[in-house]
């Protein structure tokens, strides 16, 4: 799963258009596993950077999972190529399962962009990166930012 996401923070000395950005550990944090974790966003503040220039945001989609080691199948499913166009992003609500009765996993939230230019999402070549406080993400194309767009 790529996740070469980073942060620009507008107003600040020179970078990427005007802007310094600063390396993915400053709010994406390593699991170690398979996604990293948006931490401490705001979409007021930040910018995120991706590869290519983002052309829309596509509804918000819910889907549900058995288990942590199934999550890019429900992302394939979820963000299909109906409801992920190609240079699109959208967020995607995880319910879990429970595995056994009494143990449920929290829900996860994953923000998905489409960088390779084919609709829906394709593990190891889009990017999908899971937000740690999804509850006031209100996200814009004005919120990414390609080092390709001028």
């Amino acid at each position: 799963v790529l996740t070469s996401v980073l942060i620009a923070r507008p107003g600040s000395p020179p970078g990427v258009n005007g802007s310094v950005v600063n390396e993915i550990a400053r709010k994406v944090k390593s699991s170690g596993g398979v996604y990293d974790t948006l931490a401490d966003f705001s979409a007021a503040d930040d910018l995120l950077v991706v590869p290519h220039a983002v052309s829309a945001i596509d509804h918000a989609r819910n889907a549900r999972c058995d288990s942590l080691d199934q999550i890019d199948d429900t992302l394939a499913a979820a963000a299909d190529g109906r409801h992920l166009g190609a240079h699109d992003a959208v967020i995607v609500h995880i319910t879990f399962n429970e595995p056994q009765p009494g143990t449920p996993l929290a829900p996860e939230t994953y923000l998905v962009v489409d960088v390779n230019g084919v609709a829906g999402y394709q593990a190891g070549e889009d990017l999908a990166i899971r937000i740690a406080d999804p509850r006031h993400l209100h996200l814009g194309i004005d919120d990414f930012l390609s080092p390709a767009v001028g």
